[in-house]
């Protein structure tokens, strides 16, 4: 036998850290997925609020440009003195000294610009559409390998200063020998377009969240240093003394004690102290009392175990009688049913060849045929008796040979027609289309059809008639035996395959053994078959015996026939 390995000792403050690590853990990670999604829309809002507060910058040196262009341009009678300060040149030159000294970038871009600086891109062109639609801003995070970067634009719209230069008529050059575009006031002109890079936004929020990390790890450290303290002084301390008293208990010192220092105020681990205790008080009391109940009991054991000694020693002597007792009445049935069928049948023969002189008195025919009924009555039973003593003794077996029913049937009429013309009564047989040969124990099934049809008849009044009724159903020949009899009570139905049993309607014995019955059922089970009855009171019975329906081999059987 292989040893089985000691599981792994674990303490309870180990397991409590784990407890406490994993939960940290997990709370670390959804705090650090909270934060990156918290700093990256809190990036997101100051660049946000940057590029507005350059957009208005941009839009003052815009309108400031606009408004002083055609005193720096004209002279006072309003000739054109220069042609080098204009409201979109200022700003292109003031946003490249700008974006030269910084990490941003601002550009003025439109739509079929006059030159090839602004000329937008596709998150540009995008914005353009949405400013046509009506969007007063369009921004976005836009990711690239150098690096994400901030995107916002605004719209810039065409005033009445513009038309000079871009209004109508279109095609016309302006004054910069541009041709003309033939705007209208408050189209949409262009757009100030702002790049801002996210890495200095990412930067500060990583630094906050490390730093928050930070404090809590220490903050979690601290809380297991106090834990594991308060465990040690709180549970392992007393759980130890327990166990240490519970060890000596389990190596049969009773005398140890459960009781916890007075020094500890009360809680639940005074509380499992005094109840251990009290449970060890109990173990001592049963402990001192044991012995004389085991020597007690003991004792009792021993007496009960010689009276069951003596009587398995009487039941075998009784199972020895009953064994010999059931030997001796199967072999007195086989040895007196053996000896009574010669007489028997000899009588049976006589009285048939005396039967058939005609020389004899109508008083000597009825006697002589009185004769043969109680003799084949009596050969009927022990041949009833003789099959029971098989089956008893575990000799009857079934012997499968092909059977023709329609000559079993004929042949039964034939033997109980007189009785049944005796008596009165009238003797019917049919047999349905399609049976035939079938492969059956001829003898056995010939003396069920004679056990029903003679208790069929022993129970019906003169007058009356008995049917045979043979037929096919669900692969089984089923025999139909019915009566017009007394019928059977409805209660009484299922005692009627007993032994030694008769019943009827009112209760009065017939002539018979009552085995007749008994019979029919053990020789149907024994042919793999079954039997039942229907009946009502007054009304007759039928008796219902199928047998299984085992073709023939016709080849076999002509071969076997032809030898």
């Amino acid at each position: 036998m292989g040893s089985s390995q000691k599981p792994k000792y674990i303490g309870v403050r180990t397991k409590i850290a784990m407890v406490i690590v994993f939960v940290v853990l997990a709370a670390t990670a959804a705090d650090l997925i909270w934060n990156q999604v918290f700093y990256q829309n809190v990036a997101q809002s100051q660049a946000l609020e940057k590029a507005e507060l350059l957009t208005q910058e941009m839009r003052a040196v815009w309108d400031y440009n606009n408004n002083v262009q055609d005193v720096a341009n004209r002279n006072e009678d309003g000739t054109v003195r220069s042609k080098q300060l204009v409201c979109v040149v200022a700003a292109k030159a003031v946003s490249a000294l700008f974006t030269q000294k910084t990490d941003y970038e601002i550009t003025f871009v439109r739509n079929n610009p006059r030159q090839a600086s602004a000329e937008p891109d596709e998150f540009e062109r995008q914005a353009l559409q949405a400013f046509e639609q009506g969007e007063q801003s369009y921004y976005g995070v836009v990711h690239a390998q150098t690096g994400d970067s901030f995107r916002y634009l605004v719209p810039l719209y065409t005033e009445q200063s513009c038309l000079e230069c871009h209004g109508d008529p279109a095609g016309e050059l302006d004054q910069y020998g541009y041709a003309k575009e033939g705007m209208k006031e408050g189209d949409i002109a262009g757009a100030i377009s702002i790049t801002e890079p996210m890495a200095m936004y990412y930067e500060a929020a990583r630094t906050s969240s490390l730093g928050q990390l930070t404090v809590m790890l220490a903050l979690v450290f601290f809380i297991l240093a106090v834990l594991y303290a308060a465990t040690s002084r709180l549970i392992l301390k007393p759980v130890r003394l327990l166990e240490h008293a519970a060890s000596q208990v389990a190596n049969g010192d009773l005398s140890a004690s459960f009781t916890l220092p007075a020094t500890r105020t009360k809680d639940e681990m005074i509380q499992l102290g005094d109840e251990l205790e009290n449970m060890a008080c109990r173990l001592r009391v049963l402990y001192n009392d044991f012995e004389t109940e085991v020597a007690s009991q003991t004792e009792e054991l021993t007496r009960l175990n010689a009276e069951l000694v003596e009587r398995e020693k009487a039941l075998q002597d009784a199972m020895e009688r009953l064994t010999e007792e059931m030997s001796y009445k199967n072999d007195f049935f086989a040895i007196v049913s053996h000896e009574l069928k010669t007489p028997l049948t000899s009588i049976i023969a006589y009285s048939r060849m005396l039967d058939d002189d005609k020389t004899l008195s109508p008083h000597v025919h009825d006697s002589i045929q009185e004769i043969q009924h109680n003799a084949v009555n009596l050969l009927n039973m022990v041949n009833n008796i003789l099959i029971l003593a098989k089956n008893d003794a575990g000799r009857n077996e079934v012997v499968l040979d092909p059977v023709d029913v329609v000559d079993l049937v004929g042949h039964l009429k034939n033997t109980v027609k007189p009785i049944a013309q005796a008596k009165g009564i009238e003797l019917t047989t049919r047999i349905a289309p399609g049976v035939s040969l079938i492969m059956a124990d001829q003898e056995k099934l010939r003396r069920i059809l004679e056990n029903l049809v003679d208790n069929a008849i022993k129970y019906t009044r003169s007058g009356g008639h008995v049917d045979v009724d043979v037929s096919l159903a669900n692969n089984m020949v089923q025999f139909r035996v019915s009566d017009t009899g007394n019928g059977i009570d409805s209660q009484d139905i299922k005692y009627i395959f007993e032994r030694f049993l008769q019943l009827g309607s009112s209760k009065k014995r017939s002539k018979g053994t009552g085995l007749g019955l008994a019979v029919v059922k053990e020789l149907a089970l024994l042919m793999g078959g079954s039997v039942r009855v229907e009946s009502a009171v007054q009304k007759g019975s039928t008796f219902i015996v199928d047998i299984p329906n085992i073709p023939v081999d016709m080849e076999e059987y002509n071969e076997d026939t032809c030898c």
